[in-house]
């Protein structure tokens, strides 16, 4: 969607907001804005003013989804529109509200091929379903309750005009011949019209739901992007596009693909693109029109530096959200002052018997049971529990086919661990699940990393990374902008409930350098919407499986 045409859809939005509100406002002034009064009977002027109502909240609710460019929505908004125009006519002629209407009526009919997007079938016929039984149930409630209250009433009413009677004010006409005599009596006219305006609001709200995605990835799907992994796989967090919970956006040729997931009305891809270079900004692009097509807004979350001018150059933002650390192992010893903890810490540990191993796959039933026993104690730790979309759980299948570097105590027994997973064309060796006893002893997670720094050293990576820092590295000289300076703010006061200052804290013992992740998107507008979304992707569904990985996973042995 380019700029210009979302900020002529915010126009229209708001224009349409505005001639509900205007609609409102007019039905209940007791004479016309700019018209001629008592030109029309009496009945038709009353009637008129409820249809006002009616089609003002509809506007209203309507207004929302032609920002987002919704076909559907543009049908319901014309219909409107065209019915406020002959409603302000029939109400005291009021030239106001009629040439609002008929201004509105233009500028929908010119701009309706900037609406394109698509509502979800199903939902849509299932919230038409649900208007034709809601209008069936608010029918027969007006005709019992006139019926059987005719006492409330002036006149006695029998069966066939109270049903008469019951459409009219279901459809918000006057009544022609209910006279409540009884506040009760009242009462019940306005809950039958209360009634059919709850059942019309639930049926636009499902008639204009963005398109449901719903993840229909078979195993051939799959082999493609491991195939892509093995040629391209360059982000610490490409493993993670195998998880079950994504589904796949290929390019024209098939080498490059987008891992995303759907939630809500918004698509988050995890990371970069994946493959072939050449093929990006094009893939982007199509996808960016498809997430139009079906009412998403797109987001790119983990992103790294290598591409931000490509999504500059589409029109996309880039929002820093936190920074990765990598050790760099060339680099990386325990000589020195600086590394006096981490010195110490090796000592300790050695000199009191606690080992470091790692476990090839696959994994007996004894070693897994230990290894969920740690697993289950640090879960039940508080503020702990299993995520997915840009990290694994713990699950036998994933697990026992996974190399493992657990951490024994001298009596034997594994009190921390952490498993490898591929790194594909990455120079960094890359794990996933951290996982430690309950009752371990202070800082085996830093004995821990440093076993799995010696490993991936001794295996030939370049450096080792310990995953993402979020919200730090935020801010530096210069002005920031508004959001920045959020994110910022979010950082330095919400560590004391996320504890995201004190993980930045523990990894930056290790002295690695620091590498920036970005949020791309596409309008400040809707980054709480997406902020929400990508806190929803990462929260695990139940049954959710995890792939084995041992035919994409070299492994070698620790030294010594």
């Amino acid at each position: 969607m380019t700029r210009n045409r979302r900020r002529i859809l915010l126009l229209v939005g708001l224009l349409t907001a505005a001639m509900g509100l205007l609609n409102i406002a007019l039905a209940v002034l007791p004479s016309p804005a700019a018209g001629f009064e008592d030109i029309v009977p009496t009945v038709a002027r009353q009637g008129s003013r409820f249809v006002l109502l009616l089609l003002g909240i509809t506007l209203i609710v309507t207004a929302r989804s032609l920002i987002r460019g919704k076909r559907l929505g543009w049908l319901v908004a014309v219909a409107a529109v065209g019915l406020s125009a002959a409603a302000h006519s029939v109400k005291d002629v009021d030239l106001l509200g009629a040439a609002a209407s008929g201004a509105l009526l233009a500028t929908l009919l010119l701009t309706q091929p900037m609406f394109r997007a698509r509502s979800d079938p199903p939902t849509a016929a299932r919230g038409l379903v649900v208007f034709l039984l809601g209008l069936g149930a608010a029918v027969l409630y007006g005709t019992l309750g006139l019926y059987f209250l005719d006492q409330e009433f002036r006149q006695p009413i029998p069966l066939a005009t109270a049903f008469k009677d019951s459409l009219r004010l279901v459809f918000i006409l006057p009544s022609a011949s209910v006279q409540p005599i009884t506040s009760h009596g009242s009462w019940l006219i306005d809950s039958v019209r209360v009634f059919f305006l709850a059942v019309l609001l639930f049926s636009l709200s499902r008639l204009l739901n963005p398109v449901i995605h719903r993840v229909t990835v078979g195993r051939t799907e799959h082999e493609r992007v491991r195939h892509i992994l093995e040629k391209y796989g360059r982000s610490s967090i490409s493993f993670f596009a195998l998880l079950p919970d994504k589904s796949y956006y290929f390019s024209a040729s098939g080498d490059a693909v987008l891992a995303y997931k759907v939630m809500g009305s918004t698509a988050v891809v995890m990371g970069d693109p994946i493959g072939d270079p050449a093929e990006f900004p094009e893939m982007i692009g199509a996808f960016l029109e498809q997430c139009d097509l079906d009412d998403w807004a797109p987001c790119f979350h983990q992103a790294t530096p290598d591409y931000l001018e490509m999504y500059r150059s589409l029109g996309l933002k880039a929002l820093k959200i936190g920074e990765e650390a990598v050790i760099d192992l060339e680099h990386f010893d325990l000589e020195g002052k600086d590394a006096k903890h981490l010195r110490n810490v090796l000592n300790r540990f050695t000199k009191e018997g606690f080992q470091a191993r790692l476990l090839q796959p696959p994994f007996s039933d004894a070693v897994l049971r230990e290894l969920r026993e740690v697993s289950d104690e640090w879960l039940a730790q508080p503020g702990r529990r299993e995520r997915t979309f840009t990290v694994g759980r713990f699950e036998d299948s994933y697990v026992r086919h996974s190399p493992v570097m657990a951490v024994y105590d001298p009596t034997g027994s594994v009190v921390g661990f952490a498993n490898i997973i591929p790194s594909y064309r990455l120079p960094e060796g890359n794990f996933d699940l951290m996982r430690y006893r309950r009752d371990a002893p202070r800082n085996t997670v830093d004995f821990l990393f440093l076993s799995l720094a010696s490993h991936f050293k001794e295996a030939g990576h370049s450096g080792m990374n310990l995953g993402l820092a979020p919200f730090s590295g935020l801010g530096g000289d210069g002005a920031m902008p508004v959001v920045q300076q959020a994110m910022k703010l979010l950082y330095e006061y919400g560590s004391y409930l996320f504890r995201y200052r004190g993980l930045r804290e523990f990894k930056a013992k290790f002295h690695p350098r620091w590498e920036p992740r970005y949020l791309i998107y596409r309008s400040d507008w809707q980054l709480p919407g997406l902020a929400l979304a990508v806190a929803r992707a990462g929260e695990l569904r139940h049954g959710l499986r995890l792939p084995r990985q041992a035919a994409v996973t070299e492994v070698h042995p620790v030294p010594g």
